[in-house]
């Protein structure tokens, strides 16, 4: 299973730590990506294109809006958003 991770503050580290646990191929995207190496997962920064989309789930940290473009292109394809609360 794959997800991606939409912010990588600190809600978003563990909320990408927590998914690599249960098993899950972790896709971590952030405006600056200084320190997230170490975390272990696939890292792109804000703006870049992905070059794949085939995500299980969509992680949003708090203060990612549900406008964000990635969150509406998951929308579109059905693929599940949820905070990173949930």
């Amino acid at each position: 299973m794959k997800a991606l991770v939409i912010g990588l503050g600190e809600s978003g580290k563990g909320a990408a730590i927590l998914l690599k646990h249960l098993n899950y191929q972790v896709i971590g995207v952030d405006r600056n990506l200084e320190d997230k190496n170490s975390l272990g997962i696939t890292l792109f920064l804000e703006g870049e294109t992905l070059p794949f989309f085939d995500f299980d789930l969509i992680v949003l940290s708090p203060g990612i809006p549900l406008m964000h473009p990635l969150c509406k292109k998951a929308k579109e394809r059905g693929i599940e958003v949820v905070g990173e609360a949930e």
